[in-house]
């Protein structure tokens, strides 16, 4: 089974994105396992990418220098994993309205489900089966 985990740009952005990444859940358990060793080794118990963007949260004290060699190493490490893909679409909300036919707006429904339909057309097809199944993970903002 694939498991992708994505996120949202949010409802007051003048842009609609989702992004993440998809693979095998096996290879999230090892990411998952370098992701946190290389956190806790700077004192941090939970990435958030907002937080350590705005040196906020766990990340108060630090410089942008620390922020920015956390950051290359998470995405290093990300990297490392090739089973994981990156995926994601976005589109401007303007553009939206302004360009695609109201026809296809209606079968689509709002800009958000549209990129998240656009996001998984980014998966090669030849990686999947037609029985795959795909668990979806959203972030959730508490």
């Amino acid at each position: 089974m694939l498991t992708a985990y994505l996120d949202d740009s949010g409802p007051a952005n003048t842009y609609v994105a989702i992004a993440g990444a998809i693979g095998p859940e096996v290879e999230w358990a090892h990411l998952t396992i370098d992701w946190q060793q290389a956190i806790q080794s700077k004192g941090v118990r939970v990435f958030h990418r907002s937080d350590c963007q705005a040196l906020e949260g766990e990340f108060k004290g630090w410089t942008a220098g620390d922020r920015d060699s956390l950051v290359e190493q998470l995405i290093g490490l990300f990297l490392a994993h090739k089973q994981l893909w990156g995926i994601g679409a976005f589109v401007s909300r303007r553009d939206y309205h302004e360009y695609v036919p109201y026809e296809l707006r209606k079968a689509v429904g709002k800009p958000y489900l549209m990129c998240l339909e656009a996001s998984f057309r980014c998966v090669d097809g030849t990686t999947l089966s037609k029985e795959e199944k795909i668990g979806v993970v959203f972030e959730r903002s508490d």
